[in-house]
């Protein structure tokens, strides 16, 4: 049986596009699975050592300076 050279590239070419494809998938499936785990365990650090102070505080003041300039007018 003779292979011609035209099926070989076509067979390699549907192999590395399947390798490529599922790769890919897996590649966005790491990654989202990643991120959300990451995201988790910093909210629940954040949880855990009682909020940000710092940009609460932030805030705070903004709307206090807010509140009072507008009980001036």
């Amino acid at each position: 049986m003779k292979v011609n050279k035209e099926e070989i590239k076509k067979d390699r070419l549907r192999t590395t596009f399947f390798r490529n494809f599922i790769g890919g998938i897996a590649t966005g499936l790491g990654l989202t699975v990643g991120i959300s785990l990451v995201a988790y365990l910093l909210s629940l650090a954040v949880s855990v050592f009682g909020g940000l102070p710092v940009v609460g505080d932030s805030f705070a003041n903004i709307i206090n300076s807010i509140l009072e300039a507008l009980k001036g007018k």
